[in-house]
C-alpha cells in the first residue's frame, strides 16, 4: 500500500511539474492582467490591476545569437531606398515567417531598411 501512494505521488508530482511548465508557457504569451472583481475604481476611472510577477518561476534567458563585440555594436547598417510597395511586402513576408514573425518591429524594420534587391539568371540554384 505505501509503494502505491509513493507511485501515485510521484506521478502527480510529474503531472504537476508539466502544467506549472504549460503554464509558464501561455504566462509568457499573454499578458498579465486581471480583470473583473479586481479592478479598481479610482477618479471615476476603472483601472485594471496587474498580477506581481515576483511569484512566477524564473526561467533561463534564452540566447538567439553569438554575443556581440564591441566593434560590431558601433557599426552603422548601410540603408536602402524602397517603395512603399516593396518595404510592405517585404515586412508582410517576414511577418509570415514561422521564425522571423518573433521579431520585435524595430529589428523588422531595420531588416526592411537593410535589404537591397539582387538580379539573379534564370536556372541558377539560390
Amino acid at each position: 500500500l505505501r509503494q502505491q501512494i509513493k507511485d501515485v505521488k510521484q506521478t502527480l508530482q510529474f503531472e504537476i511539474e508539466q502544467l506549472k511548465s504549460q503554464l509558464d508557457m501561455y504566462r509568457s504569451v499573454f499578458p498579465l492582467h486581471v480583470r473583473g472583481s479586481q479592478a479598481d475604481i479610482k477618479n471615476g476611472r476603472k483601472t485594471t490591476a496587474f498580477l506581481d510577477s515576483s511569484h512566477l518561476r524564473q526561467r533561463a534567458q534564452g540566447i538567439s545569437a553569438e554575443p556581440q563585440d564591441l566593434r560590431n555594436c558601433e557599426r552603422h547598417l548601410k540603408k536602402f531606398e524602397k517603395t512603399d510597395r516593396s518595404r510592405d511586402l517585404i515586412r508582410n513576408a517576414i511577418l509570415d515567417n514561422d521564425f522571423l514573425m518573433h521579431l520585435e518591429m524595430c529589428q523588422i524594420r531595420e531588416i526592411v531598411d537593410c535589404m537591397y534587391p539582387v538580379d539573379y539568371d534564370a536556372g541558377v540554384v539560390i
